[in-house]
């Protein structure tokens, strides 16, 4: 399904003399391009370019597999890695409008890191929140990230976007970094239960967005390419406390409902790997 190959050249300089070194005398310099394939049960799945040769596997689901990485030289030598076992465990998935929209809400997984979700709601902003979320349970430090290919514009400030949240209330802390209808990327959380909430407009044109916990510190983020990231600003809410980690979307008009596919996305938690299932 997916071909991992790590690229990258070493460079072996010498200076042999004598003849018991037949053809290596006097030789300064040979450039060896290595190639490494990683394969989980057989099937290759990712690539990497330079050191230290690491992939992310994208569509791991839950179950136990055995990992290989196999080294190939420039004249097709091979050499392979004893397997490792590793065990992926997917929190379950779960989906629920918060602070009770006048429309229903729907989530519908269209691939192994893509969702279709429409969302009712007259905001995620202030005091309380109404929207749809789809999320998985995270812990320690975690990072959640996904494409916005697109939304429906219900009202300017419309947003569909990645969440980390203290909870499924509808007051509950946050961090919220969307792509709104017509004011481009903007960061927003709530520090405390029932508590205002702060707002940081970001660029008009990425699609990409994400938060990432480190430490009990939340930051957000927004990139054109899903590889080169812009910060947008952190936040600290509930240190030290499981979050959810999900997809939200709010129509921004609660007689309507916003559409807003995403792709590419991933969730990363301590002790899980949790993608679209």
């Amino acid at each position: 399904m997916y071909t991992v190959r790590v690229r990258d050249h070493v460079m072996i300089a010498h200076s042999f003399k004598g003849e018991v070194f037949g053809p290596a005398q006097r030789l300064h310099g040979a450039t060896f391009v290595i190639d490494v394939e990683f394969r989980r049960d057989g099937t290759l799945i990712g690539t990497a370019s330079t050191a230290p040769w690491s992939v992310v596997w994208r569509d791991a689901l839950a179950g136990t597999y055995a990992l290989t990485a196999t080294a190939y030289d420039d004249d097709g030598t091979s050499g392979i890695s004893a397997a490792r076992t590793v065990t992926v465990n997917v929190p379950p998935v779960d989906h629920r409008d918060i602070g009770s929209p006048a429309q229903a809400g729907s989530s519908t997984p269209t691939g192994t890191d893509a969702w279709t979700i429409a969302g009712g709601g007259a905001d995620i902003w202030g005091a309380r929140d109404q929207f749809r979320f789809t999320s998985w349970s995270v812990a320690g430090d975690a990072r959640i990230s996904a494409r916005v290919v697109s939304r429906t514009a219900t009202n300017p400030w419309a947003k569909a976007g990645v969440m980390l949240r203290d909870g499924t209330a509808a007051d509950a802390p946050h961090a919220f970094c969307c792509r709104t209808a017509a004011h481009g990327i903007a960061f927003q959380h709530r520090l405390t239960p029932g508590g205002g909430s702060r707002h940081k407009a970001g660029p008009l044109t990425p699609t990409w967005v994400r938060l990432e916990r480190t430490n009990g510190s939340i930051a957000a983020s927004a990139s054109s390419d899903g590889s080169a990231w812009s910060a947008l600003g952190t936040a600290t809410i509930a240190a030290g406390k499981p979050l959810r980690a999900g997809l939200a979307v709010t129509a921004h008009d609660d007689a309507r409902l916003c559409t807003a596919v995403f792709a590419d996305v991933s969730v990363l938690g301590t002790g899980s790997i949790a993608l679209a299932q």
